[in-house]
């Protein structure tokens, strides 16, 4: 950073910045002149690209970007005054819901590849922050990754082409190993060979599934429900028993497990993961 010059007013120390080379403004307000931090604002709203919000502690927009209005397609006469959670797709209302009542008990929330349904059925992402500000309004920050999500679902999709056309082999050579164990009438090197073959099958299986499991996670909408973790995880573990019995291990749970909101079908994938 080049021409930075200091004060005795606080600042936002920017510890990292990504994305390609630019200029970064950065504008120190004395808020003891607040006819001059409302004409700043005013103007740092009309000219910001990106999804800049203020809302107020209800949760009511109060001023809003033209990034903002480009993103949503919603007009800002329509936006300010009203409640973030009144004026979006109903798609969007209750997620938006949840990460204002987040922000409002913690103070901060992260939004990435927050999915966005604009009015005309339109899908779009973004990613940013949710602040809330002293005094209690609260701050959004965020840019439009609707780009790169697609490139990475793309990818997503790709993976899991790859996922299946490896298993396929994979269960053919399994199969004749198999065939040639039952067989019997082999050495002890050529078995311990098929073992090591097989052993190999099974890696490369685990590393097709992997795949194959995140383009599930990404492209299935699970309905996000009040799951008792405690019964998810003991299924999960029961499904996996004969895995543990071969490695011979023992899973644990020390005490009851908390009931979430989450989708259950992902909430058993990531457990699964974890144990196996």
């Amino acid at each position: 950073v080049t021409g930075v010059q200091t004060c005795a007013l606080p600042i936002l120390v920017v510890n990292e910045l990504g994305g390609t080379e630019g200029t970064l403004v950065v504008s120190l307000v004395d808020l003891r002149r607040p006819a001059l931090y409302r004409k700043m604002w005013r103007y740092l709203m009309k000219d910001a690209q990106d999804m800049v919000a203020l809302l107020d502690e209800e949760g009511r927009i109060l001023s809003t970007s033209k990034g903002m209005v480009a993103f949503t397609g919603i007009p800002e006469s329509e936006q300010v005054g009203s409640l973030i959670t009144t004026i979006e797709h109903p798609a969007n209302r209750e997620r938006m819901k949840d990460v204002f009542e987040t922000a409002r008990a913690s103070g901060y929330v992260t939004m990435e590849n927050f999915e966005y349904k604009l009015w005309d059925g339109q899908v779009r992402y973004c990613s940013g922050s949710f602040y809330k500000l002293v005094g209690g309004n609260y701050l959004i920050i965020a840019h439009d990754v609707t780009e790169r999500r697609k490139r990475e679902m793309d990818l997503e999709v790709y993976g899991g082409l790859v996922a299946h056309e490896l298993r396929t082999p994979l269960t053919a050579i399994n199969g004749y190993v198999d065939f040639m164990i039952r067989q019997g009438g082999l050495s002890k090197e050529v078995l311990d060979n098929l073992k090591k073959i097989r052993l190999s099958t099974e890696r490369i299986d685990r590393t097709a599934q992997a795949l194959l499991d995140i383009s599930r996670v990404s492209h299935l909408k699970q309905p996000l429900t009040l799951v008792d973790v405690q019964e998810v995880a003991e299924e999960v573990i029961d499904s996996l028993s004969s895995i543990a019995a071969e490695e011979s291990a023992r899973i644990v749970i020390p005490e009851k497990l908390p009931e979430v909101r989450y989708a259950e079908e992902d909430l058993k994938l990531i457990i699964s993961n974890l144990l196996t």
